[in-house]
């Protein structure tokens, strides 16, 4: 066997102990904080969508400040006819 194939061999080896002892837990883990969608406003202010633990939030922020926005409740209308 060459060496770089050994070489390869040990680092795949103990990448995968890694992640059997814990390492790679967090990649399996679901994500309790969500960017669901945001938008540029130019000038570093944006507004975003947010969901955490199944809550939807509307977000807004500039250079120095993150302020909420409004809770957002229900599912979000598909159509312009849904809004009427």
């Amino acid at each position: 066997m060459s060496t770089a194939m050994t070489s390869f061999t040990t680092n795949a080896a103990s990448l995968w102990k890694k992640f059997q002892s814990g390492w790679g837990a967090h990649l399996s883990r679901p994500r309790s904080l969500i960017l669901r969608e945001s938008l540029s406003l130019g000038e570093r202010r944006f507004v975003a969508v947010i969901e955490c633990d199944g809550q939807r939030f509307l977000v807004g922020g500039g250079r120095e400040t993150v302020q909420l926005i409004a809770r957002l409740d229900g599912a979000l209308p598909n159509s312009a006819e849904e809004t009427q």
